[in-house]
């Protein structure tokens, strides 16, 4: 339970930031007069102290669905009608229904996404070794997050984004700031950029999201 937040998103995403900033606080030890030697980085409890945080939380999600008396249904639900939901043979009733299904992240035409080197942020999870370059296409918040994350532990970012400036969506201000500090750390920056032949290890793909509207029998409700 909790969807994309809890599952593969804020969460877990914030606790991969809270190593990387750790990472850089043991980078910057010097400037407090404290010399630190022989750093070796485990990326694969990194990642799993990630999977930890979610799943303790998502655990508190069903305490309080239970401690509430809310019925909870693990499986695939298609609507039947539009008063009723099949969910693998087993078929709820009622007056009105939320269709909170989430999303998923976009492809690109232009990118093989049948390559091994094709990774979304879902995948990162999943991930047990540290790459040691990476392109990510898109600069916004997700590409962002992952740029600082993965360069804090010495793999060699490519930042590529459509638009004139990273961070898009954002005051121009806030784009310009972290530009420059994402050049500081060494991250190599593209605007205006399409990204066709990419050479690095692994590419994150991280250009938005579309809703998850396919296979929940949408059509029996009349919606399109």
């Amino acid at each position: 339970m909790g969807g994309v937040c809890l599952n593969w998103g804020c969460i877990p995403t914030k606790s991969l930031l809270k190593n990387a900033e750790v990472m850089d606080l043991i980078n910057s030890s010097s400037d407090y007069g404290i010399s630190v030697k022989d750093i070796q980085v485990n990326f694969d409890f990194i990642v799993q102290r990630s999977i930890k945080a979610r799943e303790r939380l998502s655990k508190g999600i069903h305490y309080l669905a239970k401690k509430n008396q809310v019925d909870f249904y693990s499986g695939f639900g298609k609507f039947v009608d539009n008063k009723t939901v099949d969910i693998n043979g087993a078929q709820i009733s009622a007056q009105n229904f939320i269709i909170a299904t989430g999303s998923k992240p976009k492809s690109l035409s232009n990118i093989n996404s049948n390559s091994d080197k094709i990774v979304y942020s879902k995948d990162i999870f999943s991930m047990d070794t540290l790459p040691a370059s990476l392109t990510i296409i898109g600069a916004g918040a997700i590409g962002a997050e992952f740029a600082y994350f993965f360069s804090s532990f010495g793999t060699e970012v490519t930042l590529i984004e459509a638009e004139d400036r990273i961070l898009p969506n954002e005051d121009e201000e806030i784009s310009t700031w972290l530009e420059k500090a994402f050049k500081k750390r060494k991250i190599n920056i593209l605007t205006s950029t399409i990204a066709e032949n990419i050479d690095d290890e692994k590419i994150l793909i991280s250009v938005g999201v579309e809703g998850n509207s396919s296979g929940f029998g949408l059509k029996n409700l009349g919606l399109k």
